[in-house]
């Protein structure tokens, strides 16, 4: 059973020199510790992810999930075919703030990842099932989501940077030590998003528009503002009554003198 396995995880199976950890798409990996939540829904890898505002899409065709054999040793981990669909299905979003905070699900669909080829299983135990072989130190994207599909978050009422939704990410899989298979484990890896503002609501277009109007200025002193006079006005010439009687009262003047003149001489 042990050299059947080995040979068939070969034959399957590509070595991965990457890092020895699980990733959801680009997303930084945190201790389950420092979130109660992660605790509370069985996370064993949880991820920060990325901050979501009000009508945005987390996920958009670009999350999948990788999982690593971290094992010691010669420790291979053996998925199955219909163990895995059913992980697949159990991908969920949960809610982490209030009532308030909704999420819209529909059109969120995973799917196996095309690097998870099937095979039957030759060995004696489980000869009917498909398997994949997941061996030490590789490293194998598991799941991935259709294009277009993620989760929508619709509104909430939490503020900026508070906690509103985590994507769940259910792998089972089975250990296989010295030829010998253990029972089915479930590894639990959690994304957490967080509140990034809230979208701004435009203005509602009535139509019209409100005519302004004009502020009109000043003239005198009775609203205690002071009107300097304009100095063009100050050198235009004034041609009243009391100009025109100022006029005869000189031109009598000059013509009495006149006549005096002559007389004395």
């Amino acid at each position: 059973m042990i050299s059947t396995r080995v040979l068939l995880a070969s034959a399957v199976c590509m070595i991965s020199t990457a890092p020895l950890y699980a990733a959801i798409s680009d997303y930084q990996e945190v201790s389950c510790t420092t979130q109660p939540f992660f605790s509370a829904n069985q996370c064993n890898q949880c991820f920060d992810g990325k901050w979501v505002k009000e009508k945005e899409r987390v996920g958009g065709g670009n999350m999948y999930d990788m999982f690593a054999n971290v094992a010691s040793g010669t420790m291979q981990y053996v998925i199955y075919e219909d163990e895995h669909k059913e992980s697949v299905a159990g991908i969920q979003l949960i809610n982490l703030a209030d009532a308030a905070t909704r999420w819209n699900t529909s059109g969120a669909e995973w799917r196996v990842s095309q690097e998870i080829l099937f095979v039957t299983d030759s060995g004696w135990t489980n000869p009917s099932r498909k398997v994949y072989f997941v061996q030490p130190g590789q490293k194998v994207k598991v799941t991935e989501s259709v294009l277009g599909a993620g989760y929508t978050l619709e509104s909430s009422t939490k503020n900026n940077g508070d906690y509103v939704g985590m994507v769940r990410f259910p792998v089972a899989y089975h250990e296989v030590t010295a030829g010998a298979e253990g029972p089915k484990k479930t590894h639990y890896e959690c994304v957490a998003y967080r509140l990034d503002g809230k979208t701004a609501t435009p203005p509602a277009n009535t139509g019209s528009v409100s005519p302004v109007t004009p502020t009109p200025k000043p003239t005198g002193t009775a609203s205690g503002v002071t009107v300097k006079p304009n100095p063009k006005d100050m050198t235009k010439t004034k041609t009243g009554p009391e100009s025109l009687l100022l006029i005869a009262a000189a031109f009598f003047i000059s013509f009495g003198l006149m006549f005096s003149l002559r007389r004395r001489a």
